[in-house]
């Protein structure tokens, strides 16, 4: 019995009319594609299902986008050259299809079996282009049908395709060795790059308007200053999604994010004696979705009609992108088939690579949206998901100058697709442009060439639900709602009650830079005693709302004078950090963290704890465990608290329980207040089932029979530590006279994260090449991979 992938109705393009016609599908995991009717129920009669078509690792699955058509399309390539158009009602219901296809195709190649270890491998190409085809095109290749069926497409009902994009390709912008300094901080780079293609840009009169979408806006406030814009030329900094005067005259440089759509509504521009819509207008050929306009199409109607009678700007238009989108070549059309912008375009757009947010100065994100359902729900997509990952990854080493030697952990199906995957996109990024690969250049064989370790959540989620007492995780975990709602305030979207919330963290605070890698209550004690020695400073007097300036001798008060400017920084940068600090320990008070992280070190341990108060280690028996989380589990009075709890539970000691088990524990759960958010259960279903779904060769005991014995090996090990950590405890109390509070903080952060262990031994060398090997051998064919089990049938 075969598992169905996928199952909706679709409408197929006919063979010898030009039309559709509408049939029920199901896909099967081995690839082969049914249509058949539905019963009186709705679902689908097996029994009258007839195959249409099979999807093997040589089928190409592409979205189609056609003039003319208002239906969401796309097209199957069969192995024997047969082409195959399929239509859905909506872009989901076609994404979905597309996904599935491309599944099945990923499984079937990964478990493919041939004399050659190099294609075992799945470095097969997952873009997801639109294909556009020119009538002319479409007749050739029916006049080769005829002359050479075998070697042909049978194109089936050729529709026609949209003009093409008119010579307009995509550019990537690397600059010259000298825009940039060494290894730095990705503050430093974001700043290199943009402050380099500015500078390249050659405007009349010296000067230009620069129009910035959201996140083009978010970058460049990275690490750019107004002064550093005009040094480059740029006389004013105007936002896209806002109303906008016309500005004859001067050149527009237009910086974006093609794809972004924005929830502002439709901005209006004033032309004369009237108010005409620009930007995103309600009505014409560029508003057929309403007011979801992405920003390129926002660019677009500056200029077209019919949202502006004249173009709002009259000169040179010059556009960088900060991404690659995903369908970059639809972009290229659309501008080439604008009367009015094209003309003025100089150049082709330019591609920064730069399409990542940088968080901190040592952390930053790939700004996929929504990432963890994209990979780890049961609907996901694993080529799809991967492959957007893979090539936001390519930028940042772009961005930063590496060509890093990317090792994977071959069991894990995702880790193994992005790291193939991300080597492909970086050779094919450096058939483009060779300079900017800048660091540990050569031969790929530099001393300081780059390391990157590709690892998946998969491999230890526990590590993401765990409390940590070091004061950047802590602050941005606690934090979180405060955060946002800055962020939000800073973008004037936040609502009164968010703005009395909202806490400011200054990324470029010096002294957030020293602690944030520090434990709490080592940062606390230490801004403690450097706030004495500020406030004790003479500048404290000099200072507005400073007392005892009189008994300051001249010399003192010159020499205070001198430094209050710098004093007053320090004074600032100090009241952040603490205040920061101070909240921070304000949320472990009122959550009741101590009790609670215990709890969580215990499940990640095996059951392994230590007794608080004989500092001995404590291994739970199995009747010992659940008792001692479900009285945890009450005494939580913080819901999202209570959700990593659960989650932990079903992760680690509830692992093999039935899910029917946990379902009861979240009953029993929501018993008191406060109560886990609606639909948990199929939180904990999805999560329940990870290790199996994408790590599935970790658990499975044909693919790996050393698991229970690596579970013992692992409790052993706590074991172990916690012996450890009692008699550090024990020693210290014993040093003191046993008069100093114990430090309670070693029992809180005894987990070592699989993660830091991975990166530690490839630091080292250590790191076993069978079982994380490089992508370059891979690609060589030095390794083989096991034949991935699938993940949907694990799922059922």
């Amino acid at each position: 019995l075969l598992n169905k992938v996928h199952e909706a109705k679709l409408c197929k393009r006919q063979r010898n009319a030009d039309d559709w016609i509408e049939r029920y599908f199901v896909l099967l995991e081995n690839g082969v594609l049914l249509t058949c009717k539905r019963n009186t129920e709705g679902n689908a009669s097996m029994a009258a299902a007839k195959p249409y078509l099979v999807v093997n690792k040589n089928t190409v699955v592409s979205l189609t986008n056609w003039t003319g058509e208002s239906v969401f399309s796309f097209q199957i390539v069969t192995e024997d050259r047969k082409l195959y158009h399929f239509s859905s009602d909506s872009d989901e219901g076609r994404l979905q299809w597309v996904h599935a296809l491309r599944d099945v195709k990923l499984f079937i190649e990964g478990g493919s079996s041939t004399s050659d270890p190099a294609k075992d491998l799945m470095m097969h190409n997952n873009r997801m282009d639109f294909v556009t085809m020119s009538v002319e095109a479409g007749e050739a290749a029916k006049e080769k049908q005829k002359i050479s069926r075998d070697d042909s497409i049978d194109i089936g009902g050729t529709m026609s395709a949209p003009p093409g994009a008119g010579g307009i390709k995509l550019d990537m912008f690397v600059g010259s060795d000298a825009d940039f300094s060494e290894r730095a901080t990705l503050q430093s780079l974001f700043r290199d790059q943009f402050i380099a293609i500015l500078k390249s840009i050659e405007c009349k009169y010296d000067a230009g308007i620069l129009v910035m979408d959201e996140p083009s806006m978010n970058a460049i406030n990275t690490g750019c200053k107004m002064h550093d814009l005009m040094d480059c030329g740029i006389g004013d900094v105007l936002p896209l999604e806002n109303s906008r005067p016309p500005t004859p005259g001067y050149d527009v440089i237009y910086l974006i994010m093609p794809e972004y759509v924005s929830s502002k509504p439709t901005p209006k521009v004033q032309v004369g004696n009237f108010q005409v819509f620009g930007g995103n207008g309600p009505r014409g050929r560029l508003a057929n979705d309403g007011d979801a306009r992405t920003s390129l199409q926002r660019c677009l109607a500056d200029w077209e009609l019919p949202f502006v009678r004249q173009p709002l700007y009259d000169s040179n238009v010059h556009m960088i992108w900060l991404t690659e989108p995903t369908n970059a070549s639809q972009n290229l059309q659309s501008i080439g088939v604008s009367p009015r912008f094209r003309p003025k375009l100089v150049g082709n757009p330019r591609k920064l690579c730069t399409g990542f947010r940088v968080i901190d100065t040592d952390l930053f994100s790939l700004s996929i949206p929504n990432p963890f359902p994209s990979i780890f729900s049961p609907t996901a997509s694993v080529s799809i998901a991967c492959q957007q990952t893979a090539h936001r990854l390519a930028e940042a080493c772009v961005a930063m100058g590496e060509f890093p030697s990317i090792r994977y952990n071959i069991n894990c199906l995702a880790a193994m697709n992005v790291a193939l995957i991300l080597q492909e996109r970086l050779g094919e990024l450096l058939e483009q442009d060779k300079r900017w690969w800048r660091h540990g250049a050569g031969d790929g064989k530099a001393s300081d060439r780059a390391q990157l370790l590709v690892f998946c959540r998969s491999e230890d989620f526990g590590a993401a639900l765990l409390h940590d007492f070091h004061f950047q995780p802590m602050v941005r975990d606690l934090l979180e709602d405060s955060l946002s709602a800055n962020e939000k305030k800073k973008h004037g979207h936040a609502s009164a009650a968010e703005a009395d919330e909202s806490v400011n963290l200054n990324t470029n605070n010096s002294m957030w830079l020293r602690y944030k890698g520090q434990s709490i209550l080592s940062v606390i004690d230490k801004i403690t005693i450097l706030g004495k020695e500020v406030d004790g400073d003479d500048c404290a007097k000099l200072a507005p709302g400073g007392t005892g300036r009189e008994s300051l001798s001249m010399s003192r008060m010159a020499a205070a004078m001198s430094k209050l400017g710098r004093w007053v920084a320090v004074k600032k940068e100090l009241n952040e950090v603490t205040d920061l600090a101070q909240l921070a320990m304000k949320e472990v008070a009122k959550r009741g963290l101590i009790d609670i992280c215990q709890m969580e070190q215990a499940l990640v341990n095996q059951g392994v704890t230590l007794d608080k108060d004989q500092f001995t280690p404590l291994v739970w028996k199995d009747e010992d465990a659940m008792p001692a989380f479900e009285a945890c589990i009450a005494a939580t009075n913080n819901a999202k608290t209570k959700e990593r709890l659960l989650l932990l539970w079903a992760l680690t000691l509830g692992i093999n329980s039935p899910l029917e088990e946990l379902h009861a524990l979240v009953d029993r759960a929501n018993a008191s207040p406060p109560t886990v958010r609606p639909g948990f259960k199929d939180v904990v279903r999805v999560l329940h089932g990870l290790d199996i779904e994408k790590n599935e060769r970790a658990r499975d005991p044909d693919m790996n029979p050393d698991y229970s014995m690596n579970m013992e090996k692992k409790k052993k090990e706590s074991v172990a530590k916690a012996k450890e950590i009692s008699k550090k405890i024990l020693a210290e109390a014993k040093a003191s006279g046993y008069t100093a509070d114990i430090d309670m903080r070693p029992l809180l952060d005894r987990h070592t994260p699989v993660v830091a262990e991975r990166a530690a031994q490839m630091i080292d060398g250590t790191l076993d090449m069978a079982t994380h090997p490089d992508t370059e051998g891979s690609a060589a064919g030095q390794h083989r991979r096991p034949a991935p089990q699938s993940a949907r049938r694990a799922m059922r």
